[in-house]
């Protein structure tokens, strides 16, 4: 939320009093619409700056229909060539209140990571278009160049997370190389690599923040740096910024010029294998001594690098950009005068991965489970099928108990109904793989077909110039990358794609006959 006490604000608190729907929170950031948690308040913030779209509200006794228009293409904005690409959808009319989202309003889900980038591909810039992004050199909507940092950046990373193109990555002199044992490519990033994301976030205030990603360097003798968040014009000093860099071959973070914290007890991490590291805070807006670092699985012990400084809560700059392996759209005022010793990354990075929630031990015990493996010694391991939560309903005993009521993992109870309201395939994800509930539920568990593909069945290939057959998943080496990236969101191999359900047996989410 937009406020210095977040949702323990006297005015936050008064909105959820009198039953507001809509608390349209500014704009010039992305386009963001998230839901309190305790009650049917929806936040949205808007992306105006550029003024390359707009959003209409159509209100009725009982329903509100928010949508969102962008001009699109490779023309010059104020071409009046509009799409609809986003819904919000508020419906009173039954009683309980259902809420339907999609595109670019599609309700943020915690659960699942905001930005992932996975370094399979690398695209040229212009390829998906981002919100305001018109680069330096041409008045189009779509920008195919930009300089950061000193450097003309001409390609793009397509981020894998929920968040999808608005946090695509612009780069440059980045090669993609051989990547972990078992796993795909990585990034080779040299002093003159750059990686930077354009939309403004997706750190905000106090609300928690997880980062985790591989690394691996020989280099020792710098203050390098893996991770930052802060703002791109000015100094900064009244909100706080994330930089997280290997100094000297130990990780260290800062928050602000005067909050910073060091991993002790470890020598230098700068021995050409590859090591995880995963940041997270425990709770919104916790002090800064209270967030976790964590090498290879292990919490790492940490001591303050200003110990004359107080501790404090945690406040990020609400107008930032995040970049890797260096400074990327930052201001002088905001990184270079103040953290003068620290220079671009240099060495590889694979699956960088960002969260709106605190990762629990279980999660990075999993996102580490291979840092042991050293690159010449482990094979590429055999893929695992996996068990779809969902099903095929015998035809003859395919409905819902309707007196079937369970709990959801925040305490609220629901029907088998609450399944087909909103986030369908997530939610199922999350339930249906409980016997108790996947029987109550029947119809509701029910989707996904029978073990077989759809032979006519073609998909586009995220670099959209070709297209392929389901069998193509599985063919060859590939089969692991090809189905974490095509057959299953970006929270993990947990929540199957529509793809899945033309492709379910080369996606390996074969139904329960």
């Amino acid at each position: 939320q937009f406020f210095d006490r977040a949702d323990k604000s006297e005015f936050w608190k008064l909105m959820i009093q009198y039953q507001v729907d809509i608390y349209f929170a500014g704009e010039v950031h992305s386009n963001t619409v998230s839901k309190e948690p305790n009650s049917n308040l929806i936040q949205i913030v808007s992306a105006s700056n550029g003024f390359s779209g707009f959003m209409t509200v159509d209100i009725t006794d009982n329903q509100i229909h928010v949508k969102h228009f962008n001009e699109e293409g490779d023309e010059p904005r104020f071409n009046n060539e509009y799409i609809q690409d986003g819904s919000l959808y508020i419906n009173k009319s039954e009683g309980d209140i259902s809420i339907e989202s999609s595109g670019e309003l599609e309700l943020l889900d915690d659960s699942v990571a905001l930005i992932h980038f996975d370094f399979e591909e690398i695209t040229p810039l212009g390829t998906r278009q981002v919100l305001s992004f018109r680069g330096d050199k041409t008045p189009a909507l779509m920008g195919k160049s930009i300089d950061i940092d000193d450097v003309t950046c001409t390609d793009s990373l397509e981020n894998q997370g929920s968040f999808s193109k608005q946090y695509d990555a612009q780069i440059g002199n980045i090669e993609l190389v051989q990547g972990r044992p078992g796993g795909g490519r990585s990034a080779q990033f040299t002093h003159n690599s750059r990686l930077a994301i354009y939309g403004v976030g997706p750190m905000s205030g106090g609300q928690i923040v997880s980062i985790s990603l591989w690394f691996k360097t020989s280099h020792a003798e710098k203050d390098m740096v893996l991770v930052y968040y802060g703002q791109p014009w000015g100094p900064s000093w009244m909100k706080d910024q994330l930089v997280i860099t290997l100094r000297n071959g130990i990780p260290t973070f800062h928050i602000s010029r005067d909050q910073a914290y060091t991993v002790t007890g470890i020598s230098p991490i700068a021995d050409k294998y590859w090591h995880h590291l995963a940041l997270t805070m425990p709770k919104q807006s916790c002090l800064s001594s209270e967030i976790q670092l964590y090498i290879d699985g292990d919490r790492a012990s940490l001591e303050t690098m200003m110990p004359s400084s107080p501790d404090k809560h945690v406040f990020f700059a609400t107008y930032g950009r995040m970049s890797f392996g260096g400074f990327g759209y930052s201001s002088n005022e905001a990184t270079r005068n103040i953290y003068k010793d620290m220079v671009p990354y240099m060495g590889n990075l694979d699956e960088v991965t960002v969260w709106s929630r605190t990762l629990s031990i279980k999660d990075i015990i999993m996102l580490a489970s291979t840092n042991t493996a050293s690159p010449e010694s482990v094979s590429s391991p055999s893929p695992s099928p996996t068990k779809s939560p969902v099903f095929i309903c015998d035809e003859n005993n395919c409905t819902d108990d309707e007196t079937y009521e369970f709990p959801l993992k925040n305490g609220k109870v629901q029907n088998c109904a609450w399944f087909g309201k909103n986030n369908t395939a997530r939610r199922r994800a999350k339930y249906c793989v409980e016997e108790e509930i996947k029987s109550a539920c029947r119809k509701s568990c029910s989707a996904i077909g029978p073990c077989e593909d759809d032979p006519a069945f073609t998909f586009s290939l995220l670099n959209k110039k070709t297209t392929r057959y389901c069998s193509w998943i599985k063919r060859g080496k590939n089969i692991t990358k090809r189905r974490n990236r095509y057959c299953f969101e970006s929270d993990g191999r947990s929540t199957p794609t529509v793809l899945a359900a033309s492709c379910s047996q080369s996606c390996g989410v074969c139904a329960e006959v």
